[in-house]
């Protein structure tokens, strides 16, 4: 019997209403044999997520993102550069691949997609934009990770990707994800948002950075803050958190407590940085960067991230919890 009230836990995960968030993979990590993973990559009922050799996905935009073996083999000739086994889904194996080639973009119907188009447009119901998330990050790892950082020599892909292996010492990787810490940061009745200078036109979001090492998830959030904003930061509450596949990062988001109020935020970091109070965030909710079609930014206001990001997740979540 849990010691623990029924509204101890809540009825919805903020992180559920992320991107790339609904991935229903099942990945079978400890249990791939050998002999099961050449099994599953040889299976002809498989599906493919197919990428061109800059990342981008190929697929017909009206139909479904998964390949089947024939398609391919179409669209990866001459040749890959990288095959992974995400794992199975519906109870068939699910693979992502990488061309190696330069060529053109397919012939129609087929387009080249990024994948931050992809989520920023919402083309992909969320169950494949997981799936797309997780193939993009282990994609990404392992391009970066074709050496050993031991003895120099070439590594393998082992366990149909969820490892490299390196035939020389021996020794073994597994991907790594660079853990991020966003924050929205409030004073009771103001939020505080930046602007970088590479965002769309108009577009504020939460301040972010990089955990380091030797400190907790919440002092990389007081000390990003500190040093992007000038504020204070006291109190430090999680929130939610994303998987975000560019590269191969996962956002922790929290509400934080200011502790001061006089902004003199780091112009090599933020374009702008300003508080922003409830009525302004509700106007900045109800527009969108210009990169998502669906819901273009009106000119001359300011915007919000894709409502997919836990920047809006956190933003909308304030303004939901602190109405009246």
């Amino acid at each position: 019997m849990s010691l623990l009230p029924d509204d101890f836990w809540p009825l919805a995960e903020a992180s559920r209403q992320t991107g790339f968030s609904r991935n229903s993979i099942e990945r079978r990590s400890e249990h791939r044999t050998e002999e099961l993973v050449a099994e599953a990559l040889a299976d002809p009922n498989a599906l493919t997520l197919v990428f061109n050799h800059d990342g981008r996905l190929l697929f017909d935009p009206a139909g479904s993102p998964w390949q089947p073996r024939e398609q391919v083999e179409h669209l990866s000739a001459p040749g890959y550069s990288q095959r992974l086994l995400l794992g199975w889904m519906d109870g068939t194996p699910r693979h992502a691949l990488q061309r190696c080639d330069t060529a053109d973009d397919p012939p129609d119907p087929y387009k080249a997609i990024d994948v931050r188009s992809i989520y920023a447009q919402g083309l992909l119901i969320p169950a494949d934009e997981g799936a797309l998330g997780q193939a993009r990050s282990l994609l990404n790892w392992h391009g970066g990770h074709r050496h050993c950082g031991f003895c120099g020599h070439a590594t393998e892909i082992a366990g149909g990707g969820i490892k490299r292996a390196c035939p020389s010492c021996g020794r073994e990787v597994f991907p790594r994800i660079d853990p991020v810490a966003i924050m929205l940061v409030t004073d009771g009745e103001r939020a505080l948002l930046g602007r970088s200078a590479h965002f769309p036109e108009g577009m504020y979001s939460c301040l972010a950075g990089f955990v380091e090492h030797g400190e907790t998830l919440e002092d990389t959030v007081r000390r990003e803050v500190l040093e992007e904003s000038g504020i204070t930061v006291g109190a430090v509450r999680y929130h939610a958190s994303q998987p975000w596949p560019m590269p191969h990062t996962l956002m922790m988001g929290f509400f934080g407590k200011a502790l001061s109020s006089e902004i003199q935020f780091d112009e090599t970091e933020l374009a702008d940085c300003r508080w922003f109070s409830r009525d302004e965030m509700i106007e900045v909710l109800s527009r969108r960067p210009a990169y998502q079609s669906t819901e273009p930014s009106l000119p001359g206001g300011t915007s919000a991230p894709p409502r997919g990001a836990i920047a809006a997740r956190l933003m909308a979540d304030w303004v939901a919890l602190t109405a009246h």
